[in-house]
């Protein structure tokens, strides 16, 4: 083709102000406006499903009161934004049912490890029991461990844990291992009721001692 060489750069006769370099121009213009809309709208595509990214959490469906065993009606599966908030929270309702609440969870809660506790099993070799306590134990939850102290002092034989080094001591420590089982019931009465697990012989303690008069559960 005239004016062009061996050493004329490929693009030169796109430049040329030619009918050919002209209609090239035009294509490349309108290549290059399809590559750039095309690249704004997987960028924009790509951030929105960053944006809308979300994983499954535990929340309770409904509250959930301190102390409550959970059930599967308590709890259900959430959508929610993906987010460092949510990393530690269950993410299956088969690991939140069964156990205890530490804390009143609300509704549509996400549920963690640390609100939570698991329920109390009967150990080997103890048995569950009522007790009558005389004393507020609306703050302890399944799973504390208790002793059991009688307010009216052990019969004789009755407990080898004395609290006292006199032969009529005031107060006797029934059990140091009462494990609790389940929240304190109050009756219409103002009776109060706790179930504990405790051994055999502890048993007939607290029981002899029940009748003699009052039983203080305290805290360990």
């Amino acid at each position: 083709m005239a004016g062009m060489t061996k050493n004329t750069p490929p693009w030169a006769r796109l430049m040329r102000p030619t009918l050919y370099g002209r209609r090239i121009r035009v294509r490349l213009v309108r290549l290059a406006a399809a590559l750039c809309v095309g690249l704004a709208v997987f960028v924009t595509l790509s951030a929105f499903k960053a944006v809308t990214v979300t994983v499954s959490v535990v929340v309770a469906s409904r509250s959930i009161e301190r102390g409550s065993v959970i059930g599967r009606k308590d709890v259900t599966i959430l959508e929610v934004p993906a987010s460092q908030a949510f990393a530690d929270a269950m993410t299956r309702t088969d690991d939140a049912v069964g156990l205890v609440a530490q804390v009143d969870i609300g509704t549509n809660q996400p549920l963690y490890a640390p609100l939570v506790r698991d329920a109390p099993v009967i150990p080997r070799g103890r048995s569950a029991l009522e007790v009558e306590v005389s004393n507020d134990v609306s703050m302890l939850l399944p799973g504390d461990v208790v002793s059991l102290v009688s307010a009216v002092g052990c019969a004789a034989g009755q407990s080898d844990i004395l609290d006292s080094p006199d032969d009529q001591p005031e107060l006797c420590t029934l059990t140091n291992q009462a494990l609790v089982m389940g929240r304190a019931v109050t009756e219409s009465s103002g009776v109060t009721t706790i179930e504990v697990a405790v051994e055999p012989d502890a048993a007939l303690r607290i029981m002899e001692s029940a009748e003699a008069g009052a039983i203080v559960a305290v805290e360990q």
